[in-house]
């Protein structure tokens, strides 16, 4: 968020790269620890589910918000888009942060898992996998 709230304070070209370093370092880390997060809170059997919608959720994202945002530095001015773009990513790092405290399924815990019409509870196990 500190990058992208930094680029309108760019002045020089030298100035701009190293504000998208820190992005691209920043966005490197927090895609790892999205994936880490999603690997440890999903049953075994469910991950290749998980991981594929997340990737799903971050297409989605990178097709649709830079058109929001070029609409709205277009309307308001490349300030507010920058600061509206800061602010989102700042606001999903909290949440990322809120939930990944402890919210993870716990060994024992059940789900509900429905598939083909059929409703089963899950017990979560242990080692990460699921007791049927």
């Amino acid at each position: 968020a500190l990058a992208v709230r930094s680029l309108p304070l760019c002045r020089s070209r030298a100035s701009f790269w190293a504000s998208m370093a820190v992005w691209d370092v920043a966005e490197s880390a927090y895609t790892a620890a999205v994936s880490a997060l999603a690997a440890e809170v999903t049953p075994a059997s469910w991950r290749g589910s998980a991981n594929s919608l997340l990737n799903q959720v971050q297409d989605v994202t990178f097709g649709t918000m830079p058109l929001a945002l070029g609409l709205l530095a277009a309307r308001v001015g490349q300030g507010a888009a920058l600061l509206s773009a800061a602010a989102l990513m700042l606001g999903s790092s909290l949440a990322f942060w809120r939930f990944s405290r402890g919210d993870a399924i716990k060994p024992g815990s059940e789900m509900v898992r429905e598939s083909s019409g059929e409703r089963r509870h899950i017990r979560a196990t242990a080692d990460g996998g699921s007791g049927g």
